[in-house]
């Protein structure tokens, strides 16, 4: 429960890659909801860092709520296709916050 609290509070990349090494190493091969988890924690570190307040995924599309100043900002991006893998669903939420900026 430890990892998995400290994994939640992690806000840089670094601190993220440290802590799933650090399972690997005390508990082997992490189960994929672990790393689905590990990915999703990416996600919220740079959605954050991009001033992103609200990442909302529904099943065709992505809803991204930003703070500007003092408004907030929001677009919505289709989604085409289900991702396979939790590393997919990084690349794809990485390409829209950069979209969306």
């Amino acid at each position: 429960m430890e990892l998995y609290y400290r994994l939640g509070e992690a806000a840089a990349f670094a601190d993220i890659d440290e802590l799933l090494n650090e399972m690997k190493d005390r508990l082997g091969d992490p189960p994929e909801p672990v790393l689905w988890l590990y990915h999703l924690t990416r996600i919220r570190v740079l959605a954050a860092a991009n001033h992103i307040t609200l990442l909302k995924f529904q099943n065709v599309s992505l809803l991204v709520e930003r703070l500007v100043g003092k408004k907030t900002e929001q677009q919505t991006f289709l989604i085409t296709k289900k991702f396979a893998t939790p590393a997919d669903l990084e690349a794809y939420a990485t390409k829209i916050i950069n979209l969306s900026q």
